[in-house]
């Protein structure tokens, strides 16, 4: 049982990670995990509250970037589509050992200096990937992701910008969208299994909604397209990091 001030201090702590994330796009999975699991939530607990608060801020951030014009439907179905179904497949597998994590911590950390902080490199001509390569990078970032456990946004990002497939603010809004179906289609999958929810989901979720909201109305308005990368860069940082650290 959870005292009143912890509930409300975890409150503080995901709707400010909500912010921060929600303003490059993201849901701020990661941070929601490495919370709960620093406070020595239990396990079903800790996945059940988590993909929760991602499908809410994912709702948030995908209606104020596609508002703002920043989602590129032509981009998020074909990746989406070939997404989903492998990264079902990843889940099924376990690796051995923690070097395959390592590895793509590495790439993630490569793609985050490149991305937030290599002035030489600049925001590409946008041209738009035809549909079958784009269906076939989703499937490779969703085998990926499943591999791993993670929603594939830490790929998808970094892919995009640095293939100049999108400029930085319609890259945020795209991967909005591929997280929210991603993390709604797994709540959907936990929630058949575990049929329960915390009662502080309903506190916890009000806050990341309130945090989501304000950081995608500051990243979709405000927020300058080089700022935007930097953020971006920052973010994969942190999740290269956490990779890296994972054991």
């Amino acid at each position: 049982m959870l005292s009143t001030g912890l509930t409300l201090g975890v409150a503080l702590a995901v709707g400010a990670a909500a912010m921060l994330f929600a303003a490059a796009g993201y849901s701020g999975a990661s941070a929601y995990l490495g919370i709960f699991a620093l406070l020595g939530f239990p396990p079903d607990m800790v996945k059940t509250a988590s993909l929760v608060l991602n499908v809410i801020v994912g709702v948030v951030v995908v209606q104020r970037f596609v508002r703002a014009g920043h989602f590129r439907p032509d981009l998020f179905w074909p990746m989406a589509a070939g997404s989903v179904p492998l990264a079902f497949i990843g889940g099924q597998i376990t690796l051995p050992g923690l070097w395959y994590r390592r590895v793509i911590g590495v790439i993630i950390l490569y793609a985050a200096w490149r991305l937030g902080f290599d002035r030489h490199t600049a925001e590409r001509l946008i041209k738009r990937p035809p549909h079958g390569l784009a269906a076939l990078a989703g499937a490779a970032i969703g085998f990926a992701a499943g591999l791993i456990g993670m929603g594939g946004g830490v790929f998808f990002v970094p892919l995009v910008l640095l293939a100049g497939w999108a400029s930085a603010h319609e890259t945020a809004g795209t991967v909005a969208g591929f997280i929210l179906i991603n993390s709604a289609a797994g709540l959907a999958g936990h929630l058949a299994a575990v049929r329960s929810l915390p009662w502080q989901i309903f506190i916890w979720g009000a806050a990341v909604f309130v945090g989501g909201w304000l950081g995608a109305e500051w990243g979709a308005h405000r927020l300058g397209n080089q700022r935007m990368r930097q953020l971006i860069g920052f973010l994969l940082l942190l999740a290269g990091l956490r990779l890296l650290l994972m054991r």
